[in-house]
């Protein structure tokens, strides 16, 4: 999937993973949502994991959404994200 900013020519390809992962975060609007419930919904794995999947891909993530709007748009709050 491809990102793109309004006004200038930066652009990112969001794979598969970040893709679904700002579609379900945008989605929870300003609550947010879990960490369980993206790591559910994403991957379907169980909380219980002990697992860095889901924060190397928000890493990821949000490194590009950065490098394109210049600012950062995942904010993290106690046990999940939002935008």
């Amino acid at each position: 999937k491809l990102v793109r900013h309004k006004t200038s020519d930066v652009e990112a390809i969001l794979t598969d993973k970040e893709s679904q992962l700002l579609y379900i975060i945008a989605q929870a609007g300003n609550p947010g949502i879990s960490r369980e419930l993206l790591l559910k919904e994403v991957w379907s794995i169980d909380s219980a994991l002990d697992t860095h999947t889901l924060e190397t891909h928000i890493y990821r993530l949000r490194k590009k959404l950065r490098d394109i709007f210049a600012v950062e748009m995942i904010k993290a709050f106690e046990g999940g994200y939002r935008l």
